[in-house]
């Protein structure tokens, strides 16, 4: 039965849990009892809490001073409903006392595994986001019913606990346990409370009067202190920005081994996948980059979302997508050197794009009811799109004012709920009244998809139209706001307009060309004809245009490729033309086109592709070199890695060689450059036999440091050999990969064109393992689907689409995901169709 309505209403609304929790680490069974202080506006006789997977055992309420008796009864799923025989209102206590059990199903309060000095041991922790506090204790879990909390927990001596909040005291109980008590937590959600307990190592800091610590199981202190540093460094950033100090008196960062998503921003105590936390310096520059954005965006929501949070799911965006924004913004304050803006547009700008041009995306604001519909919002529309569309409002109304908008929209709503109007409002009170904020952004928000631009040249002036960009055929009259930043030849000047209608005309003058999104902030593709093109083309190729603008429009004439709009001669042949001398980020982002090209045609088809694929990476190699050079920048060095993996997809023998040499040596316990480690992973596997699986496998199987064993269980996924890949696909099914990482297994082999059929088969066999797995609020089940998007086969795609018509192989929480891979799919065939005599 499916929650049916949103809220559990306003009648009854918390003030303060008092809730005492008492786990067993060898059942993982806890006992809990709590006293939720509520203000009921209305006399009733019923009150209705969150509740899933618990047994109350009592249920008693006391008002003025009366104590009365609940009748329990469940009438929804995850509700539970309390029946009293006397109305009661005003404030009132609700006593309850109720049990539960820890699983390893990675929400609401789970076990995970370590081991240490070769033995087993297990931390319990807590996954609460998005609505999974009801599996740990009865309670009001809607973001919108804040409360304080008081936390004690009952454990073993030899245990610690951790919680939002500093210990307040500790004393003996009975049995050989104690029980820890921790202070009075400021008003906050449900969601973002933790609770933590087992044996754990930590090292310590101090920022201001804040104690710092970071966290994890027992023997990786030698990993943390990274992740320290960057933790002074982002808080500092984030009061300078936001104009408010962090408000809590002590913050943990703390390492999981089991972990369903990248981190989650607790208050005071933010959980991490280990990968995203720990590391040394034998961690790469990229992934000492991912560890430091992921801190940068978890100690953001400690602003946005802990301190000022939605009123409800919808607005879920006002959480990540200001996270994600300003985990870039941060980063590339703090690490220039990363050149982290140039980066994120072939990352998040390509990762927006691509989910939002299918005709089932979703409104970055968006309606949802039920815990699946909640969960499954948690995605690169809220994350990417929304981010990048922060990026293009800040720049239409200049950042000082968005700045000052942001501050006071989180001074006015502290410690209390807001929707997206308030922070629109406020920005708008900081900006220009001209510039209309509220009805732009409030446009790009509510609207599916994003639009393309089409040029059309005209004596003395271009004519621009709009429509929505879409990788199928769809009817939609959408017609956005536009904030248009364009340049035209021979100025190093950008001019701006909002286009607001369907159609707008700009002035050019005697100019060859015109640019549109100069700066590439705006979320929209442009569409040139072929003239202009070429003048572009020309453009780029002397230096005229920046490399940053020849990403935007060489990505843009790929993907009107990529979905069939034109040929993919015609963005062989720009690149051919125009793109030879090209730099970072779009000699990068070019590597990525033909290597796609190349890919989904085939080695015959895809030749030329091929031919300027190997043609590319032998450029940027000669640039960079195969070796490190002392003292080289941090770009040269992610370059290298760039260039060694699209040299072995295009079959080049040397960078196979060299790769095949160096994984000997590491494999025989020499050391060699960590940067470059992935490609050569991935070279050895699409060239590899069962030695080399078995190779890979047992040094996964050794590997300690987080990231890299990640790396080398991609690698397991690469296999050409379809011997080893089937092996591969085996061996993720075991207890050597953690449940969180068969899904990145399954991303992996995902990519794995020349093996789609068995990804597949294998999907398909184990399907109903995976649904046990991954339950509908952990929201991970659709990893298992998106990664059949490379299938570009007809037989197949048909069998995909009759496996998922039968009603007991669909859950709710995949069906957008499953209708943008079957229509992925689909345009994989057309365009192989489309370029089939190429």
């Amino acid at each position: 039965m499916a929650v049916t309505h949103e809220t559990l209403g306003e009648n009854v609304v918390p003030s303060h849990y008092e809730l005492k929790v008492s786990p067993d680490l060898k059942t993982f069974v806890f006992e809990g009892t709590e006293s939720i202080t509520v203000r009921i506006k209305r006399p009733t006789n019923k009150i209705i809490l969150n509740s899933s997977r618990l047994k109350i055992k009592r249920a008693t309420i006391v008002t003025s001073g009366q104590e009365q008796k609940a009748s329990i009864s469940k009438e929804r799923d995850e509700e539970v409903t309390f029946s009293f025989r006397k109305k009661v209102s005003g404030e009132a206590q609700l006593w309850l006392s109720f049990v539960g059990r820890a699983t390893d199903e990675l929400e609401g309060l789970y076990r995970s595994r370590y081991a240490y000095n070769g033995k087993k041991g297990y931390v319990l922790s807590t996954q609460f986001e998005p609505v999974s506090a009801r599996r740990a204790f009865p309670c009001f879990d809607e973001p919108g019913l804040k409360a304080t909390f008081s936390l004690s927990l009952v454990v073993d001596k030899a245990l610690e606990c951790i919680s939002n909040m500093p210990i307040a005291s500790q004393k003996d109980a009975e049995k050989g346990k104690k029980l820890v008590m921790f202070a009075k937590s400021p008003v906050m959600s449900t969601y973002l409370l933790y609770i933590g307990v087992g044996r754990y190592s930590h090292i310590n800091g101090k920022y201001r009067n804040v104690r710092l610590r970071v966290v994890a199981t027992p023997g990786k202190e030698k990993l943390m202190p990274i992740a320290l540093d960057y933790t002074k460094r982002y808080l500092a950033h984030h009061e300078r920005y936001y104009g408010i100090r962090y408000p809590l008196p002590k913050l943990d960062m703390i390492a999981i081994p089991d972990f369903p998503v990248g981190a989650m921003e607790n208050w005071g105590a933010i959980s991490y996948r280990e990968t995203a936390l720990l590391g040394d310096k034998n961690t790469p520059i990229a992934g000492r980059h991912r560890i430091a954005e992921v801190i940068g965006h978890e100690l953001a929501h400690q602003w946005f979302g802990d301190l000022v949070t939605m009123r409800w799911w919808n607005d879920l965006w006002l959480n990540e997508s200001f996270a994600n924004f300003m985990e870039k913004k941060s980063t590339d304050t703090l690490f220039p050197e990363w050149r982290v803006n140039e980066l994120e547009l072939a990352d998040s700008k390509n990762t927006a794009f691509a989910i939002d041009q299918s005709k089932y995306t979703h409104p970055i604001s968006v309606e949802v009811k039920t815990p699946a519909q909640i969960s499954a919002i948690f995605d690169r529309i809220s994350y990417e799109k929304g981010g990048r569309l922060l990026d293009m409002i800040e720049d239409y109304v200049v950042r000082d004012a968005f700045r000052k908008g942001l501050n006071a929209y989180l001074k006015k709503h502290a410690y209390s709920n807001a929707s997206k109007d308030d922070l629109w409002d406020a920005i708008a009170g900081a900006s220009r009244g001209s510039l209309n904020v509220k009805k732009v952004a409030n446009y790009w928000t509510d609207a599916t998809g994003y639009p393309i631009v089409k040029v059309e040249a005209r004596r003395g002036r271009a004519l621009l139209t709009q429509e929505r960009y879409c990788i199928s055929e769809v009817t939609d009259r959408s017609v956005w706001p536009i904030p248009i930043t364009y340049r035209l030849a021979g100025s190093k000047s950008e001019k701006r307009m909002l286009m607001s209608g369907k159609r707008a005309s700009v002035g050019t003058g005697n100019a060859r060309w015109i640019l549109l999104n100069s700066g590439q902030s705006g979320l929209y593709r442009v569409e040139y004809p072929n003239a202009l093109l070429k003048h572009l083309g020309a453009a780029i190729a002397a230096g005229e245009i920046n490399s940053t603008d020849a990403w935007g429009v060489q990505n843009d004439v790929f993907s009107l490729a990529r979905t069939s709009r034109t040929k993919a001669s015609r963005y062989l042949n720009f690149i051919d033309l125009y793109c030879s001398e090209v730099g970072y980020p779009a000699n990068v982002e070019l590597i990525s086109g033909l290597t796609w090209i190349y890919l989904m045609l085939g080695e015959k088809k895809g030749a030329r592709a091929g031919m300027l694929l190997k043609t590319a990476g032998r450029r940027l190699i000669a640039e960079v070199g195969w070796e490190k050079k002392k003292g080289e920048d941090a770009l040269s060095t992610r370059l290298r890695n760039a260039a060694m993996s699209s040299l072995g997809i295009a079959g080049d023998r040397e960078a196979i060689a060299r790769s095949r040499e160096l994984f000997h040596k590491l494999a025989s316990g020499a050391v060699i450059d960590q940067d470059i480690r992935s490609a050569v992973y991935a070279n050895v596997a699409r060239s590899g036999d069962a030695s080399d699986f078995a190779s890979i496998r047992a040094m996964y199987e050794k590997e300690q440091l987080p990231q890299e064993k990640m790396r080398l269980l991609g690698a397991l996924a690469g296999f050409k050999d379809r011997r080893c890949f089937e092996q591969g696909l085996q061996y993720c099914l075991t207890d050597n990969v953690r449940i969180q990482d068969k899904i990145l297994f399954a991303g992996a082999a995902g990519s794995n064109l020349d093996n789609a059929d068995l990804v597949w088969k294998w999907t398909k066999k184990n399907w109903k393992i995976f649904m046990r797995m991954y339950g509908p609020s952990v929201s991970l089940l659709y990893r298992f689907v998106t990664g059949l998007r490379i299938v570009r086969d007809e037989a197949l795609l048909d069998d995909i689409k009759a496996f998922f018509a039968k009603k007991e192989n669909m859950r709710e929480d995949i069906k957008r995901e499953l209708d943008q891979t079957l229509e992925a799919i689909e345009s994989n065939i057309r365009f192989i169709k489309h370029n089939s005599h190429n």
